[in-house]
């Protein structure tokens, strides 16, 4: 009896990792915070994060089916990603690391020529500009960053 499941569960896996359905790229976007909203971070964690590009999802007529090839077959096949990483606070000097990705199916890599060092003196403001990304600073020290985004313009 336990043979006979066994080799039905061994053949209904081998039908539904060998059924195949077309992709269509869908756009795709995520970020990590909301405008307006408390937020922290530690030194060496990412603080502010978007990435966007297109997803190959599943595209099949059997609701069940598309979500359990979805859970496998969704992935990012291009895309971009950017980080603003916290490394803590000198005197009134807020030191930032600004990095971006580009995203493909085979993983996501750095791209080298676009990480740069930030530096925000906030003893003159506590708001950090940066590209389209505007944030107020409400606290810090040199474990921990308390901050809002004022505005983000995609």
């Amino acid at each position: 009896m336990k043979k006979q499941l066994y080799t039905s569960l061994a053949i209904l896996f081998l039908l539904f990792s060998c059924y195949s359905t077309p992709l269509i790229s869908v756009p795709y976007e995520y970020k990590n915070f909301e405008v307006g909203k408390l937020l922290s971070s530690t030194v060496g964690s990412v603080m502010i994060e978007l990435e966007s590009g297109e997803r190959g999802e599943a595209q099949d007529k059997t609701k069940e089916l598309t979500l359990i090839q979805n859970s496998f077959k969704s992935s990012l096949k291009k895309g971009f990603s950017q980080e603003l990483i916290y490394n803590g606070k000198a005197g009134n000097v807020i030191n930032l690391t600004y990095r971006e990705y580009s995203i493909n199916s085979g993983g996501k890599y750095l791209r080298n020529d676009f990480t740069e060092k930030l530096q925000y003196d906030i003893s003159e403001s506590n708001s950090i500009s940066f590209r389209s990304l505007k944030m107020e600073v409400i606290e810090a020290n040199s474990n921990e960053i308390k901050f809002k985004v004022l505005e983000w313009k995609n």
